[in-house]
């Protein structure tokens, strides 16, 4: 898992720092890397356990095109540090400028899948030994602005957004199989990111 982190962060710094040697006015579209840094609110729904309802945060890099200040679309690889299973998510991500001003508000969409960091583990709780972690299906959006400097290069985003995520634990004596925990992630993000190309 560090070395797919490690080598599509390369690309994605490779990429853009090239591109952006490159005369901005010769260009109607330009690739953009942002990284983004956030919190997760709200009380996860655990099914019937009662699990800590901290916030957690979360980190994200980001790349892809921009065709306009409408549509910029990429991908994403990012890190949920919630608790029970800590998460890489990976995906699709759409953004959308309202406007083509300074300052705009703005809109994002993503969609994508969760992995575990650790998919297996020991445990010495009295009647199990192991568990098997597993990722689900990831899904988020919202809204916020975003402030672009004089430049035109480089820009603040601040969003506000709702994110849906699946994960969960199954749990073994030996080779018996005990029970499996279904946990679905229905939390609030605030993020913060800076956006270059």
């Amino acid at each position: 898992m560090r070395q797919i982190f490690f080598t599509t962060a390369c690309l994605l710094l490779a990429v853009s720092f090239a591109y952006s040697q490159t005369d901005s006015t010769s260009r109607k579209g330009h690739p953009y890397l942002m990284a983004q840094a956030g919190i997760l609110l709200n009380k996860p729904d655990y099914n019937t356990y009662n699990y800590d309802s901290q916030s957690q945060v979360q980190g994200q890099l980001s790349g892809g095109y921009t065709f306009s200040h409408w549509l910029s679309a990429g991908g994403y690889l990012g890190l949920n540090l919630v608790s029970r299973v800590p998460l890489a998510p990976m995906g699709l991500d759409l953004r959308s400028e309202l406007s083509n001003k300074r300052f705009s508000p703005t809109l994002y969409l993503q969609t994508g899948w969760g992995a575990p960091l650790r998919k297996n583990q020991q445990d010495n709780n009295w009647w199990t030994d192991s568990i098997a972690a597993k990722g689900g299906p990831s899904l988020a959006f919202g809204t916020g602005f975003r402030i672009r400097k004089s430049d035109g290069r480089e820009s603040f985003w601040l969003s506000l957004g709702y994110l849906a995520q699946k994960s969960s634990l199954t749990f073994y004596s030996g080779e018996t199989y005990r029970t499996t925990e279904i946990y679905n992630q229905n939390r609030w993000s605030i993020q913060m990111g800076w956006m270059f190309w």
